[in-house]
């Protein structure tokens, strides 16, 4: 997936299987530890100007879109 931030710059984001059993896993473990879930294992675990890949707007819908599944 892209995103177009400006003209010159856009994030290329390739959404792996690992990432997206990452992604279930970290939901079911913030439930289970009132909103915590550790971050250091997970493929997720990607700062991007000190935001976290997951919490990019367009990749966490994307990310919740393939969970479902």
């Amino acid at each position: 997936m892209e995103i177009k931030y400006a003209d010159n710059v856009t994030l290329t984001v390739e959404i792996t299987d690992q990432m997206v059993k990452d992604y279930r896993k970290c939901g079911k473990l913030a439930n289970e530890n009132d909103g915590f879930a550790p971050c250091d294992s997970c493929s997720n675990n990607i700062d991007i100007m000190d935001v976290g890949l997951c919490e990019i707007p367009e990749v966490r819908e994307e990310l919740e879109r393939r969970a479902k599944k």
